[in-house]
């Protein structure tokens, strides 16, 4: 039996604020809007100003009540995608450049 497949993550735009666990993602819906997303409110699960996570998510992520990946709405898992994706080119970077250093010795 396959595994069931994860849905896909919309495009959107983000912006760091004053802290690199603090960020603006744009609205899917209404590219006027933008929303605040904080990685480590409720323990780290996060927060976001968006409605579903306001009204929907917000209580059940301060209690962690359910798995860690339905307490948070796109808009957290897009910024947490994106810093995953910078560090793990950061790291193959860095190795790619370790290897080569080693490869001229």
């Amino acid at each position: 039996m396959k595994p069931p497949e994860a849905a896909p993550l919309p495009r959107l735009k983000i912006r760091r604020l004053d802290a690199p666990y603090r960020w603006l993602v744009q609205s899917e819906s209404d590219p006027e809007i933008w929303y605040g997303v904080d990685l480590l409110e409720n323990n780290r699960i996060g927060s976001c100003d968006c409605d579903h996570f306001r009204y929907r998510l917000s209580e059940l992520a301060s209690q962690a009540k359910l798995p860690l990946n339905t307490l948070r709405c796109k808009h957290l898992l897009v910024v947490r995608e994106a810093l995953l994706n910078a560090l793990l080119f950061s790291m193959a970077e860095s190795r790619y450049n370790d290897e080569t250093k080693h490869d001229r010795l």
